[in-house]
């Protein structure tokens, strides 16, 4: 029997896939995809290896199923560390001793932490990597806070997603529950409500569990 469902085709395809999975495997552990990095779209990498779509998602389920990939609905699929489980969180602030108190609370309680201090660096830090929660500023320049929650609505962000703010920013509250119902901090941070905010999420798996935002890849 020939043609492509043959049991020589159907070796082959098996053989391909497994080097594939081989070669990414060797790719992440070399460092030359990171930690929370978005891999290419799926078509573009089964164009590069010269293999059906079929062929290269096998080789993908295989390194899902090790733990070294985290395949997100409508995004794409990021780089996991098997052996980092801590929450990963985005903070945005403009304020360089916010940021200070965030990572100090924040590493205390054994949850990585990625600065912005705009919202513009906030939502290329979304575009590229996996948080399971993000403290987000209202006040800030190029692109306030209720400009950067309006983007993570339109992107489908399924992360939580904490304001921060003072007292005197009603007006800017107001606009931001326009984008829907928001969880608030309200400065000065204590450590307390932090850590029942982290208490609250679910604890990532070994591929991760937190979702990026739902788009297309």
């Amino acid at each position: 029997m020939t043609g492509p469902d043959s049991p020589r085709a159907r070796r082959t395809r098996g053989l391909r896939y497994l080097a594939i999975a081989d070669d990414l495997r060797r790719r992440i552990q070399s460092g030359e995809f990171t930690h929370g990095e978005r891999l290419p779209s799926q078509p573009s990498l089964a164009r590069q290896y010269g293999v059906s779509l079929t062929t290269f998602r096998t080789a993908l389920s295989l390194l899902t199923d090790e733990g070294y990939l985290h395949p997100a609905h409508g995004l794409g699929t990021f780089v996991a560390n098997p052996e980092d489980q801590r929450l990963h969180a985005l903070v945005v602030d403009d304020d360089p001793a916010t940021i200070q108190l965030f990572q100090s609370i924040l590493s205390e309680a054994n949850v990585r932490v990625t600065p912005a201090s705009s919202g513009r660096e906030a939502l290329e830090r979304v575009a590229h990597n996996r948080f399971d929660i993000i403290f987000l500023d209202l006040v800030m320049p190029h692109g306030d806070g209720v400009h950067t929650l309006g983007r993570f609505r339109s992107m489908h962000l399924s992360t939580p997603v904490v304001v921060v703010t003072g007292e005197a920013d009603a007006d800017m509250i107001a606009r931001a529950m326009a984008h829907g119902p928001l969880t608030l901090i309200i400065k000065p941070v204590r450590p307390p409500q932090v850590r029942e905010l982290l208490g609250s999420l679910p604890r990532p798996g070994p591929a991760g569990s937190a979702q990026p935002p739902e788009r297309s890849s």
